[in-house]
Parts: structure tokens; C-alpha cells; sequence
């Protein structure tokens, strides 16, 4: 169906507000491109831009730059909204001639233009000039993790999936077991689906804290927020509240990791899946080395706090959830006594990880946890699809797992439909 410019540019404006819709339109234009409303996607949503702009600049004078206005008000919302999305408007073919000429014509120092190029400038692409392949920016978009919900039982029909978008990160130093933290693994689509199965597990916190240690790319943590966003608002409906300003965000997910890149996009995956609104999300660097009773820590067991990267004593709370965070042999007393920390008296953990022939830290873990005083179950996973099958509640069972191995298959080092998991139950008694 073809569009008018206005009903395009409209559509341009309502997406360069929100990097996730700017996100679900980049996927748009390069999945979905007979359905496209404006010209070829080659090149992406970037090149759509351009050629907007470029067709604005044609219809523009020195004496009258009004076609060009609204698309470079766009253009320099993208900027501030999505750096991807803006390295690929950098390299779009013709796009800085095009710059430089409004410039010219702009003739003024404080200009859309030259605040756009000021922004495209600090790009850590600022000096690439080829634009991206087709491959390159296929590369480049989330990845989307279809997650089924449980049956609202107020609800004759099931609840749709919750669709998490992921940015990973780019790193040529991606390894088995060195930053795990840049990419997705399995064990993080396994404890997102257990909490979407049985949502209790993070609506019992809906007033308190849920920590995610390890978080990575921040899937479990996103989901957990979701949930608590979702169930924030149906309490905002049924109490008839409008203003988001007086909604209740008591409840918040905490993201934790440890290096800087990692926490930031952490922070930018939180903007991916618009939250923030009806729950509050915390990022936080956290070292298991740094916590009480460890090796490297200044504190012995008895302190009755996790200790954050700058130093601080952080509040213990109800729920931590981790997935992959035992790789190494040492992670097994590091995560045991963060996790005992971590949690309030009658707290709870799930920690979900790929079995002990994958992960070094896996078998001694365990025995850590109850040296450390904490009490737990151990349930082994001998298949992820059939897992899914057996332990889902909705009649689609098959649909749900053919979704499940979908997702599984967008990790790193998930080869079959055997892959080995191991869920561990965590509490931590309450004191006599």
C-alpha cells in the first residue's frame, strides 16, 4: 500500500521517540520488505531516511527550508534514541554530501544539521564511509525472544507471549567462558520461561526487590520487569489510577554484572522494552569477589549486605535470579556466599545453569551454598524442548516448544534439543 510522505513521516516521528519501535521498524524493513509502506528497503530503515531526506532537500531553498524540518527533527531524535540506527544513517550512501549541503543552506551555527553532525561525530564509527551490508545490519538488530506467559486464570484465553528485545554486544573477544556477559546463553532463556510459567515466583516481590546476579545481557532481569510492569498496571486499572506519576513502583528489578560496557547495555536493553514506567529498574556493577565472607572481601559472613562496585552496602532482598553465572571452579563459594548476602531471612534464589561437563563451577555449588548457610534443591533438566512440554500449562504445547527451541537457538553454544540444564532452589532460613 502506498503511503503519502506525511503519513511516512508521521509514522518516522511517532518511532524516533522510542528505540523500540525504531528497533521493530529497522526489523521491518529488512524482513518484512513486499509489506514495506515507502520504496525499496535496501539498506534499511537508515537508507529509508535518507532517501525522505534527500527528496526533502530537491524541494528546498536557501530562502525556504521547510521540507526539511520535520525529517531532520527525525533525524536528530534518532541520534539521542539509538546509536545503532544512527551509525547506520552515518554510512547511508549520499548521506553527509547531503548534510554538508544543508549546512551550506542553513548558513547558521546553532542548526538541526549541525547538531545532527555533532552527534553522528562521537559515534565510535564516526570515521567508517562504507555503508553497512545487508548482512552487517542484519547482524545489527535484537534479538527477540518470544516468551509464552501462564494463563491468567481471570482470563478465558491465555495471555500472549512477551516479546523481550536483547541487544548483545559486539566483541571479538567473545569466547566460551571469557565475557559471558556479552552475549546470551541458554540457561538465561530457561529461567526467563520458568518465571513467565509460574509468575508468582516475581509477582510475590511486587512490592519489594528482585536481584538478577550476572545479568549479562539482562533477559531474566527484563522479563521479571515486564511481569512487574504488566501487573502494575492491571492494579492501576482496577483502582481506576490514570496519572502514571501516582502509580505504585515499589517494586524493582535490579540488574547486576561487572564490567562497564556490560551494565551499559544493560541500561540501553532496559529502553529497548519501554521500562522503567510502572516498575523501577536499577543497573548496578557488582563483583562476587567483593561480597561478604569471599576471599578478596573486607567483610566477613556476618555482614548482612551485597556490596555494589563503589563500595556501598546494599539493601538484602526477597528474590535473586541467575542464569549462568557458575563458569569457573572459584564461582562456586563466590556466588554461594553473594547469594546468602543478597538475600533477606526467608529469602529465595533461582540460579539456572548449563550442567557440571560445561560449567566448571557446577558441581561444587551445592555443597557451597550449604556451607554458607543457605539450603537447596537440585533439579536436573535432561531436555529443554521436553521440559517445556511437560511443564507447560497451555493447550499448545507444541507451539510453545517449537518457540522455545527458536530461542534457544539464537544463544551461544546451544546445539541440540538435549542440551543439559540444572535449576537450583535456593532459600536462606530465617534465623531463631
Amino acid at each position: 500500500m502506498d503511503c503519502t510522505r506525511s503519513e511516512i513521516l508521521r509514522r518516522y516521528e511517532d518511532a524516533s521517540l522510542s528505540s523500540r519501535k525504531l528497533a521493530i521498524l529497522r526489523i521491518d524493513c529488512l524482513n518484512e520488505d513486499d509489506d514495506h509502506a515507502h520504496g525499496s528497503c535496501d539498506g534499511g530503515l537508515a537508507n529509508e531516511l535518507i532517501d525522505v531526506l534527500q527528496e526533502a532537500l530537491l524541494e528546498s531553498s536557501t530562502n525556504d527550508l521547510s521540507p526539511l524540518t520535520r525529517i531532520l527533527k527525525i533525524l536528530k531524535n534518532v541520534t539521542i534514541t539509538d546509536d545503532t540506527l544512527s551509525e547506520e544513517v552515518a554510512t547511508s550512501k549520499g548521506f553527509r554530501d547531503c548534510l554538508q549541503k544543508i549546512i551550506i543552506m542553513e548558513d547558521d551555527e546553532e542548526t538541526l544539521a549541525t547538531t545532527i553532525e555533532t552527534s553522528l561525530s562521537k559515534l565510535e564509527t564516526a570515521d567508517k564511509v562504507d555503508p553497512f551490508t545487508t548482512a552487517e545490519l542484519q547482524s545489527r538488530l535484537p534479538l527477540v525472544f518470544g516468551i509464552p506467559q501462564n494463563q491468567n486464570s481471570n482470563q478465558q484465553e491465555p495471555t500472549k507471549n512477551l516479546e523481550i528485545m536483547v541487544h548483545t554486544i559486539t566483541s571479538e573477544k567473545e569466547t566460551e567462558t571469557h565475557d559471558v556477559g556479552y552475549v546470551m546463553w541458554p540457561s538465561s532463556v530457561m529461567l526467563a520461561r520458568m518465571i513467565t510459567e509460574n509468575p508468582k515466583l516475581v509477582l510475590d516481590h511486587a512490592t519489594s526487590c528482585v536481584l538478577e546476579l550476572g545479568a549479562g545481557c539482562g533477559l531474566v532481569g527484563l522479563t521479571a520487569a515486564t511481569l512487574l510492569k504488566q501487573h502494575n498496571e492491571e492494579e492501576s486499572k482496577e483502582d481506576e489510577v490514570i496519572d502514571d506519576d501516582i502509580i505504585d513502583s515499589s517494586s524493582s528489578v535490579i540488574f547486576t554484572d561487572y564490567l562497564p560496557e556490560i551494565l551499559e547495555n544493560i541500561e540501553r536493553n532496559i529502553l529497548l522494552n519501554d521500562l522503567n514506567v510502572h516498575c523501577t529498574t536499577k543497573v548496578a556493577g557488582l563483583d562476587f569477589f567483593d561480597q561478604p565472607g569471599n576471599d578478596d572481601s573486607e567483610y566477613d559472613s556476618s555482614q548482612p549486605n551485597w556490596i555494589d562496585m563503589a563500595g556501598q552496602k546494599r539493601s538484602q532482598v526477597s528474590l535473586i535470579l541467575a542464569a549462568d553465572v557458575l563458569c569457573y571452579s572459584n564461582d562456586a563459594t563466590n556466588v554461594a556466599n553473594t547469594i546468602y548476602a543478597g538475600l533477606i531471612d526467608g529469602g529465595k534464589a533461582i540460579v539456572v545453569s548449563a550442567d557440571d561437563n560445561k560449567r566448571f563451577g557446577v558441581a561444587g555449588f551445592p555443597d557451597a551454598c550449604r556451607n554458607a548457610g543457605l539450603e537447596i534443591d537440585v533439579t536436573r533438566s535432561n531436555s529443554s524442548v521436553d521440559s517445556s512440554r511437560s511443564s507447560s500449562s497451555s493447550n499448545n504445547s507444541e507451539k510453545d516448544a517449537e518457540l522455545l527451541d527458536h530461542d534457544l537457538e539464537q544463544t551461544v553454544g546451544y546445539r541440540d534439543q538435549n542440551y543439559k540444564f540444572l535449576i537450583f532452589t535456593i532459600t536462606k532460613p530465617i534465623s531463631s
